[in-house]
């Protein structure tokens, strides 16, 4: 072989090579801005204390940064709303979520000691591009979240109420 066709099959060879690199990378970025374009549509528990009383609540929120529908949610076992004397968020299918909106349903009201391990399962779509994630729901730390505070009396004054309103958001933005 001459020295022209060695260096001619070598340079074809790097360009292949420089090609395929290319396309990877290219499919790489795709992903990443799809990725960090995407919804992320997360069911989470909260608990809010004002003065002695704490409630539970149910929140669905998209952290992302498209909207989304949601298609389904299901929990297991299934999870019932003593307030509202029906399954949360029964009627939550074919709803659609926009960036930082959040949707929120009360659980409990007061003092529970019904604790349980949930597994919330939701699925939502963009287009055609379909989603589903689990989350695990876990009461019992609604044990380790009591907040001492004194039940307010009739002696409360205004500002006192609003103290301790102004206290638990403070509290919950740590």
């Amino acid at each position: 072989m001459e020295m022209n066709e060695i260096t001619s099959i070598v340079g074809v060879v790097v360009a292949i090579v420089a090609v395929g690199i290319s396309v990877a990378s290219l499919i790489q970025n795709q992903k990443s801005v799809e990725r960090a374009n995407r919804p992320y549509v997360v069911v989470y528990m909260d608990i809010l204390q004002l003065l002695s009383t704490r409630n539970k609540f149910i929140i669905i929120k998209n952290f992302g940064k498209t909207g989304a529908i949601i298609n389904s949610l299901t929990f297991f076992p299934e999870y019932y709303s003593k307030p509202l004397q029906q399954e949360v968020f029964k009627n939550i299918k074919d709803t659609f979520i926009a960036p930082n909106q959040s949707f929120t349903t009360i659980k409990d009201l007061g003092k529970s000691d019904d604790y349980k391990k949930i597994t919330a399962k939701i699925k939502y779509s963009v287009g055609k591009k379909q989603y589903e994630d689990e989350f695990v729901l876990n009461e019992y730390i609604a044990k380790d979240a009591l907040i001492p505070k004194t039940k307010p009396s009739e002696n409360l004054t205004k500002e006192e109420v609003l103290t301790n309103l102004t206290e638990e958001v403070l509290r919950r933005s740590l």
